[in-house]
Order: structure tokens, then C-alpha cells, then sequence
């Protein structure tokens, strides 16, 4: 019988420390997230006002699409392979998140991303979601979160309020707003570090900032004025402009949408590179050079009806980020 036992505690041992990184692993999962253990290394924030929406939003209410890619550094002092958190408007009229994902490395800067399982809280107002496979210490993690919410109180201009609120230490941040082309009477603040308009008519304004504190709030208040609801992505398609919009104008988008189109996915491109980094060996394009690849584009002829609907094809998986620059350029001539 004493052997007996013996035996049975022998095995119980084996058994606990065979299982005991599993089981720790899942104490680990269920752990609540703490913005205290991580931090922030950059985050690039972006904010397009009527630029795009899902198939069900009213078209009576200005959407704006949110994009945020961000580094997180694990600072726990141990692997994590537990959930993240992190804060969004979850709680207005009208959101609806687009997508949660992650980067595999530093290098995939055409906005490419896997997306993870996630889900949302609304009475926390944060978006909960798992990484693919545990951070280890003091590594970086890179992830996107991109959503399309109602930030608007309409009048006779349309007013913006815009906060970013952080659960974790920022070190830098850089804030791409985008305004809907023939916006007019644009007043924003705090004033942008710079701002720029591109060869469509789009105003494209610039916030550099650092040493953002866990808890802090950055607020960004705008107004416009622009009569219709025409979203930047059905410029050229007469059907879905706004019937407030007049024929002169929608003719008018209609020269301009392929140009519109391409610019806008180069834009948002450009911009990650430049802030993450992420740029190839040649050197950095100036702001002289990006306006003339700018009016470079706006020169070229308008596509042949015969192969119209597949370059439209394109660039919808070009400004989606489904196919890189390059691919897109090289099926283009394809067409030609």
C-alpha cells in the first residue's frame, strides 16, 4: 500500500511539471491587461473626414475613418502571451470597427496586417484583442487598428471633435488629418505643425508629438463647411454623389478620380514609411519631388473603356492595401 502511494505521488509530480508551462500560460491569458507594464514606442494616428464608409452608413452623416498603427514594447519583464486593450470611441451614435491586426515585422509597410480576434467593450471603450503568439521581453509589437465612427454635429458647417486617449506611455506620435476636397472655411486646433493640399483638393494637415502620459487625452477640434455628403471615394461616380452636389461639379470629379484615387493610397504609404522608418535605400523624396510626382499623376490619360472596370479593379486593391505599388504599377502597363 505505502508503495502504492508512493507511485501515485511519483506520478502526480511527472504530470505537474510536464503541465505546468501550460498552465501557467492560461493564468498568464486570463490576466487582466495592465497599460503600466507597456509602452508606446510610436504611435502613427490618421484621421480621413469624409473619405470613406461602410455599405450601411446613412448618408446623411459624415463618417470619419481612423487608422492607427502602433509599436508596443513589452516592459512586463517576462514573455506575455496575454490579451491587449486599447481605447476607442466605442460608445458614440455610429461606430463600427474595420479591422485588428498585426505586423509581422517592421518591414511590411504597405499596410499589409493579419488580423486577430477581438472584441469590444462599450462600456469600457476599449477593443480587447489577442496576438498571435506571445511578446517576448522587451520586444517590439507592432499592430493596427482602423474603425469608421460619427464625430460630427452638422449645422450650417460641420463641426469635429476628435480625442485620442491612451492607456500606455506614448514616446512619439504623429497625426495625419485629412479634409474632404472643396472644403471650405477650414479652422482647426490646435494649429497643425504643418499642413499641405494635394493636386485633388484635399488639405492634409501634420501633428508631431511626444511624451504622451498613460491617461492623458489629445483633443483635436475642427469645423468646415461643405454642403453635400459626397465621400472622397464616389468622386468620379455620378450615381452615388450627393444630390446637393451640382453638375458642374460632379463633372468636374469625375476628370479627377483616377488621379484622386492613386494620390490618396500613395499619401498614406508615404507617410508610414517616412514615420516608421521603413524606407528603402533611396533617399527621402522632398516635398518638391512628392508634388511633382503628384502633378505627374494628374497628366496622365484618362483609361479606355475597354479595360476601365479592371483598372478599377486595381485601385480599389491598391488603396485598400491588398497590393503594393509596385504590383499595382506593373498590372497597370499590363492594360495599356
Amino acid at each position: 500500500m505505502k508503495r502504492l502511494n508512493k507511485v501515485v505521488i511519483l506520478v502526480s509530480l511527472m504530470t505537474l511539471t510536464i503541465f505546468a508551462p501550460f498552465l501557467n500560460r492560461g493564468a498568464q491569458a486570463a490576466a487582466t491587461f495592465d497599460g503600466k507594464d507597456f509602452s508606446l514606442k510610436t504611435v502613427y494616428l490618421e484621421y480621413a473626414a469624409e473619405y470613406t464608409a461602410p455599405a450601411n452608413w446613412p448618408t446623411n452623416e459624415p463618417p470619419m475613418l481612423v487608422f492607427m498603427r502602433a509599436q508596443l514594447v513589452n516592459n512586463t519583464g517576462s514573455s506575455y502571451d496575454g490579451t491587449l486593450e486599447f481605447p476607442i470611441p466605442a460608445n458614440v451614435k455610429r461606430f463600427e470597427i474595420v479591422n485588428v491586426g498585426e505586423f509581422e515585422s517592421t518591414s511590411t509597410a504597405n499596410g499589409d496586417s493579419a488580423p486577430v480576434d477581438y472584441k469590444i467593450d462599450s462600456d469600457r471603450k476599449v477593443v480587447t484583442f489577442t496576438p498571435s503568439k506571445a511578446i517576448d521581453k522587451g520586444a517590439v509589437y507592432e499592430f493596427g487598428i482602423s474603425f469608421v465612427y460619427n464625430p460630427f454635429e452638422v449645422t450650417d458647417v460641420k463641426d469635429f471633435s476628435l480625442d485620442f486617449v491612451t492607456n500606455m506611455d506614448v514616446d512619439a506620435m504623429q497625426v495625419n488629418l485629412y479634409l474632404p476636397v472643396n472644403a471650405k472655411d477650414q479652422k482647426l486646433t490646435p494649429e497643425a505643425n504643418e499642413s499641405s493640399e494635394n493636386a485633388v483638393g484635399e488639405t492634409l494637415y501634420v501633428y508631431n508629438l511626444k511624451d504622451i502620459k498613460a491617461g492623458e487625452t489629445r483633443n483635436f477640434k475642427g469645423s468646415y463647411v461643405k454642403p453635400d455628403n459626397t465621400l472622397f471615394k464616389d468622386l468620379g461616380n455620378p450615381d452615388a454623389t450627393n444630390s446637393n452636389a451640382s453638375s458642374a461639379d460632379s463633372k468636374s470629379s469625375n476628370n479627377a478620380v483616377t488621379v484622386a484615387l492613386i494620390i490618396a493610397g500613395a499619401i498614406i504609404i508615404f507617410g508610414i514609411l517616412i514615420f516608421f522608418g521603413l524606407r528603402s535605400s533611396r533617399q527621402p523624396a522632398t516635398r518638391q519631388q512628392q508634388r511633382q510626382k503628384e502633378r505627374d499623376y494628374a497628366k496622365q490619360e484618362k483609361p479606355s473603356s475597354k479595360n476601365e472596370e479592371k483598372r478599377k479593379a486595381l485601385r480599389k486593391k491598391y488603396i485598400a492595401g491588398d497590393i503594393d505599388e509596385t504590383t499595382y504599377n506593373r498590372e497597370v502597363n499590363k492594360l495599356k
